[in-house]
């Protein structure tokens, strides 16, 4: 490299190319809470069929799984 090419190479790279904020803003904080195990359950069935599973294919996976009970007139959790 030639002198002044390496001169304008330091002077570009000496300026900033953004400007700072005056005080630093603090980021809220947020907690992380782990879902529930079943429901962690859950997503592990819809995973098997490549994230493409109708509600009777998962109702009935979640019945063999034990997630769910279902009664003639409604369906509980376990």
């Amino acid at each position: 490299m030639s002198n002044s090419l390496e001169e304008n190479l330091f002077d570009t790279l000496k300026g900033s190319e953004t400007e700072g904020l005056e005080d630093i803003i603090p980021m809220p904080e947020y907690k992380i809470e782990m879902p529930d195990e079943k429901l962690i359950k859950c997503l592990r069935l819809i995973n098997l069929k490549d994230g493409k599973i109708t509600k009777r294919d998962l109702k009935d996976a979640a019945m063999k799984a034990g997630l769910i009970h279902v009664d003639k007139e409604r369906i509980t959790a376990k």
